[in-house]
């Protein structure tokens, strides 16, 4: 049940929260955000952020402090609508930034699975139908990077973030907080456990309010008992491992990208879930390739793309393009102009979707 506003909180939480520098920064930004917006009209002294504003700022910020330090087990279960629809268990061992694994249990197709995020390594393990190891690196800079990217939009005024009431998620009090951009682009929905600041569930939901992707904890315990072996790499099956993807520093965006390899980047059409996360350019000659990472807040998929060095036989021949080819979680084919490779285990349906968006 949903209890809204007015919700009453110890004083320990107010003088914590309002003693915090980074919580009067967000709050000060957010609030000149608005003061610009009307002193056009006329002058006068800004306000003070509104309640369920105020209280919002205070769950991020324990989220994005404590929240993100707390060790952690439990059961997820994460959804995805639309076509491409899927529903998924899985076991969250949480240790600290840069120290997860994700167990899968079902459905069949992703059973035994485990995705481990190791330090500067993200190892995905596919048990079937032959079992391997596809690694992606994450470059230094390019850590913590949605935290970060959060920190400061919310610091600038970029997005906005807003109170809805408190909901019981896994036999915890969350307090819900809804993150928007104010640019029509789908938003946030956040459940985030009022004691501890850990995220229990979310949503990604669009402009006209249908939720398309949700992730939301069943069961958790703060007292986990799983193994620090758990998180390295050598935990994992002893299988062959594929070369890591990734090892350059990341850009901003994709015109920077454009701007260091002198080409269009194409990009392809996604479920609106998706969200561009990093973008990388590899290579000192030219052509240089470049990845696109893009993710659902669980799942994770890279596009990489080069420009074929023949152009002109290429336009020549365009019918000649490679055909797809798919194993091992990794997708290959080739336009009349450019070569693309794709990383990451995606359903058929999927796959030829992205495939058609850059032909």
């Amino acid at each position: 049940m949903w209890r809204l506003l007015p919700r009453a909180r110890t004083s320990g939480d107010q003088v914590a929260m309002r003693g915090t520098a980074f919580s009067r920064t967000l709050i000060t930004a957010l609030g000149a955000s608005f003061m610009l917006a009307h002193s056009f009209a006329q002058a006068q002294v800004l306000p003070r952020p509104p309640a369920r504003e105020r209280l919002a700022l205070q769950l991020l910020h324990r989220y994005l402090t404590a929240g993100q330090f707390t060790p952690y087990e439990a059961v997820q279960v994460t959804q995805t609508f639309g076509p491409a629809a899927l529903e998924s268990r899985q076991i969250v061992k949480y240790a600290g930034p840069r120290r997860q694994r994700i167990e899968y249990l079902s459905p069949p197709a992703l059973e035994g699975n485990i995705l481990l995020i190791a330090g500067s390594r993200i190892l995905n393990f596919i048990a079937r139908p032959t079992p391997r190891i596809v690694e992606g690196g994450i470059p230094d800079a390019a850590r913590d990077t949605a935290r970060d990217e959060l920190r400061t939009a919310l610091r600038v005024g970029r997005v906005a973030a807003r109170y809805i009431g408190t909901q019981l998620v896994a036999g915890r009090e969350a307090g819900v907080v809804e993150v928007r951009s104010g640019d029509g682009s789908p938003f946030k929905r956040l459940w985030l456990d009022n004691e501890t600041g850990v995220r229990l569930k979310y949503e990604t939901v669009d402009a006209s309010g249908n939720t398309l992707a949700m992730s939301y904890m069943t069961r958790i315990s703060y007292r986990p008992s799983f193994n620090p072996a758990d998180f390295a790499p050598a935990s994992l099956p002893p299988v062959r491992a594929l070369a890591p993807i990734l090892s350059t520093r990341p850009l901003r965006s994709v015109a920077e990208a454009e701007q260091e390899v002198g080409y269009g980047v194409r990009t392809p059409i996604l479920p609106p879930r998706y969200h561009l996360v990093s973008v990388w350019v590899v290579g000192g000659r030219n052509p240089r390739t470049v990845f696109l990472r893009y993710s659902d807040g669980v799942n994770s998929l890279i596009l990489s793309q080069r420009p074929l060095r023949d152009r002109a036989s290429a336009r020549a021949t365009p019918s000649q393009g490679k055909p797809l080819r798919s194993f091992r979680g990794v997708a290959f084919w080739s336009s009349s102009e450019r070569s693309y490779t794709l990383f990451g285990n995606v359903r058929p349906a999927l796959l030829h979707a992205i495939v058609a968006s850059l032909r």
